[in-house]
């Protein structure tokens, strides 16, 4: 078997998202790295796009040329793969010598920065601390916001979160009601955000050991959590450090939690994407991948129990998307989304109960129709939670385009 890293003739085309683009000759196909990596976005041709599904390392050039051959009854010239082969390489979207060699570049200079920047401040929430706090006040104040928290008699603990991670912007109000419930809790010392990792990991976890800036100050991460973890799960300690730089996942809850306290009290926090579908948890050709979800979720677990602090898991997630701009062909009706409802509900009852293989068992019976975008977050924190029971605290939904795409999200609590 070749490998498509050192060998330029079996080209291999690195995880990306593909999505139509129409313009006034024709529809094209739209090619966007979910890491951040490589900052463009592609435009081809539906010929050339059909032809990316042989980029996987094992064809060479004459199977390419084949199988377009095949498809499309026309030849495939040389200087036309060639021209294909060098516009990819040079933005970085094929798995090869020149993009690993930039990729430790990359990585190099973003773990030599002091902090993680905050990326998002300025688009998806306000970058001047003082409106960014009015903003977020304004959300809990919101007619579907959970009003401001009571600042008497917390005897609650609070052992774990789910919340958005949806654009503030739009979901802004159901964040709140996580967060009231956390304000109204005994405070956590350590925050352990379970991410979801959009752009893929190729060992499904990764942590990264550097403090994050909001606009409302910087965040500490809990170097010792980090420590413990690493002995308890040694394979952490070689994560995939680049896809934090881009994510959002974990900037967004670091913002309402420095919303919460301020400067009334110090907490550290640790940033862990997580990124697995269920197929790699019940199809036999993933024994690997099944086994890293389960030593992991139980590595952390132990970690929570060994910590001697107190500890608060949030997996930053969201639900369902459905619509033209995730994969399906005509825009989501009033009854389709009714189902979409239903489904999340069934899911939130299996998280309810704590069921990280009830919530498994559903996903993959409709085959994650809905794309549940939050899947390996979700099953991780029911796995390593230490908790009785979850409780739904609210549930929303946003459309995303003209076309009535739908995001759905929720915030639940667990005790």
């Amino acid at each position: 078997m070749p490998d498509p890293i050192n060998d330029t003739n079996y080209p291999k085309l690195r995880f990306v998202d593909a999505f139509p683009i129409d313009t006034e000759d024709r529809q094209m196909v739209g090619l966007r790295d979910p890491s951040g990596i490589s900052p463009e976005t592609l435009m081809l041709s539906p010929d050339v796009f059909y032809l990316l599904q042989f980029f996987d390392g094992k064809h060479a050039s004459a199977d390419l040329k084949h199988e377009y051959m095949r498809a499309f009854g026309s030849y495939l010239q040389e200087e036309k793969l060639e021209q294909i082969l060098n516009y990819l390489d040079a933005h970085l979207f094929l798995d090869n010598q020149n993009f690993h060699t930039k990729l430790a570049e990359l990585e190099k200079a973003f773990l030599d920065l002091p902090a993680r920047p905050a990326v998002y401040a300025g688009q998806s929430y306000e970058a001047d601390p003082d409106k960014l706090m009015k903003q977020i006040q304004g959300f809990f104040e919101s007619e579907a916001g959970a009003g401001l928290p009571q600042s008497n008699g917390r005897t609650r603990t609070i052992k774990g979160l789910i919340a958005p991670h949806i654009d503030i912007r739009a979901g802004g109000p159901c964040y709140s009601h996580a967060y009231r419930a956390l304000a109204e809790s005994e405070a956590a010392d350590c925050y352990v955000i379970l991410g979801t990792g959009h752009s893929g990991l190729s060992n499904l976890y990764s942590t990264l050991p550097k403090d994050f800036e909001t606009p409302l100050g910087t965040v500490k991460y809990d170097a010792c959590f980090i420590e413990l973890l690493q002995a308890n799960y040694p394979p952490i300690g070689n994560s995939e450090v680049l896809p934090h730089k881009m994510e959002h996942v974990i900037e967004f809850q670091l913002v309402f939690l420095k919303y919460l306290y301020q400067q009334k009290r110090n907490f550290t926090f640790v940033p862990i994407l997580c990124s697995f579908s269920y197929h790699m948890l019940t199809d036999p050709r993933f024994d690997r991948e099944r086994e890293i979800a389960q030593n992991f979720s139980a590595a952390l677990k132990k970690t929570i129990s060994a910590y001697g602090k107190k500890v608060c898991l949030i997996a930053s997630v969201d639900f369902s998307h459905v619509g033209q701009q995730y994969g399906d062909a005509e825009s989501p009706g009033n009854a389709f989304v009714e189902k979409v409802r239903v489904f999340d509900h069934e899911l939130i009852e299996d998280i309810e109960k704590l069921d990280a293989g009830a919530f498994c068992e559903k996903v993959a019976s409709h085959e994650d129709r809905y794309r549940v975008c939050g899947f390996s977050s979700i099953y991780t924190l029911l796995n390593a939670i230490d908790a009785k029971e979850g409780k739904l605290l609210d549930y929303a939904k946003t459309e995303v385009d003209e076309q009535k795409s739908t995001v759905t999200f929720a915030s639940m609590a667990f005790e």
